[in-house]
C-alpha cells in the first residue's frame, strides 16, 4: 500500500533567485544566482552566507560546489596566473585555501595528454573530505576520456580505481584514505553514457546511501537511438532490485528514502523509504518541477522558477 504524505511547503526563494541545491552529509547549500550562496546546518539550522574570494566564482551550473566538508571555488587569476586554481572553504574551520592542482601529473594517467597534446584540458567534478576529482579530456575525436584524483591534504594524484567500470567491482570514495571502495556483492557498476567516436563506455552512476545502492543504467545504442536511462535500489546481500522510473527527470535520496517526480510538467512525486522499500506519494505546490533533491532533514524542488522546501519524507511520520 502506497503512502500518502501531506506536506506543507514553504519559498525558499523566489523565482530567479535560487538557481542550484546541494547536499554533503548534514551540510546543504544554496547558490544564488547573484554569485554567492547559502550554507546550511541542517542538524543546528544555523545558516552561513558565502561569497566566494576576489577573482573567484560558484561554478554551479558545471560542477558540485560543495562535497564532504568543503565548498569549491574556480578562480581566474589575470596573466601570467595559473591556469588552474581554486579556492576552498573549509566548514568546520570558516577558512579559505588556496588549491592548485597538478595537472602535469593528472595528464601522465591519460595516454594523449601525457604527450602534450595542447588541447588537453582538467575539469573539476566533484571533491569529498580526503579527494577531488577531475575529468581529462584532449579535444573532439582524441583518446577516451579519463579521470584523476588528488588528495587535499598530501598533494597526492592517483588514477581512477582500476575496476571502476561498466561491470566491476569498484567506485571512487573521496572521503576514504584509499580512494577505492569495494563493492558489496552482488552489487556492480552499470553501463553509463557512451562516446562512440572515442569507443568508450563510462562507468554508470552509483552511490551508496547506508546498505543499499541507487544504481543507474544508461540505454543509448546504434540499434536503439532513444536515450533513456535506468534507476535501481539494491540492498548489500540481495539479488533483488527495486526498479523505479524517474521519467528521465532527477531522482534524489538520502539513507531514509528515495524520491523522484513522475513528470516535468505534474506535481506528483513519488519514493519508497529504506530500508522497508514502502512506496509513498506527495504533491508539489505546482507544477513544472525541474529539480529535485533530499537533504537529511528537508526536500527542496524547484517548480517553475521557485525553490519550495518542506520536511523530508519520514516512514517514522508517515
Amino acid at each position: 500500500m502506497t503512502v500518502v504524505l501531506h506536506p506543507r511547503w514553504h519559498v525558499v526563494a523566489p523565482i530567479g533567485l535560487e538557481r542550484v541545491v546541494l547536499v554533503s552529509g548534514r551540510y546543504t547549500y544554496l547558490g544564488l544566482d547573484t554569485g554567492s550562496g547559502v550554507l546550511i546546518d541542517e542538524r543546528s539550522g544555523k545558516r552561513v552566507a558565502l561569497a566566494p574570494p576576489r577573482g573567484c566564482y560558484f561554478d554551479n551550473a558545471n560542477a558540485a560546489a560543495l562535497g564532504g566538508s568543503w565548498v569549491v571555488a574556480r578562480c581566474s587569476p589575470p596573466p601570467p596566473g595559473p591556469r588552474y586554481l581554486y579556492e576552498f572553504y573549509s566548514i568546520p574551520n570558516r577558512t579559505w585555501t588556496p588549491f592548485t592542482p597538478n595537472v602535469k601529473q593528472m595528464f601522465a594517467f591519460n595516454t594523449d595528454c601525457k604527450t602534450g597534446d595542447p588541447q588537453c584540458d582538467a575539469a573539476y567534478v566533484a571533491v569529498g573530505n580526503r579527494w577531488i576529482e577531475f575529468q581529462i579530456t584532449c579535444g573532439y575525436h582524441c583518446g577516451p576520456t579519463t579521470f584523476a584524483f588528488q588528495n587535499i591534504q598530501t598533494g597526492q594524484v592517483n588514477d581512477q580505481p582500476a575496476d571502476w567500470r561498466p561491470g566491476g567491482t569498484q567506485i571512487p570514495d573521496l572521503n576514504s584514505p584509499t580512494l577505492a571502495r569495494t563493492l558489496c556483492k552482488p552489487l556492480r557498476v552499470q553501463r553509463g553514457f557512451e562516446q562512440p567516436d572515442m569507443m568508450q563506455t563510462f562507468p554508470g552512476l552509483l552511490v551508496f546511501y547506508g546498505s543499499f545502492g541507487l544504481l543507474q543504467a544508461d540505454h543509448a545504442r546504434d540499434s536503439d537511438p532513444n536515450y533513456s536511462v535506468d534507476t535501481y535500489i539494491q540492498r548489500c546481500g540481495s539479488s533483488t532490485r527495486t526498479h523505479i522510473d524517474p521519467s528521465g527527470w532527477p531522482v534524489t535520496a538520502n539513507p531514509h528514502a528515495v524520491a523522484w517526480a513522475t513528470s516535468g510538467v505534474g506535481k506528483e512525486i513519488d519514493g519508497v523509504f529504506l530500508p522497508s522499500l514502502r512506496r509513498f506519494t506527495l504533491q508539489a505546490p505546482t507544477g513544472s518541477i525541474y529539480g529535485i533533491v533530499l537533504t537529511s532533514g528537508h526536500l527542496y524542488i524547484n517548480s517553475s522558477g521557485v525553490t519550495w522546501v518542506t520536511v523530508a519524507p519520514s516512514p517514522k511520520a508517515s
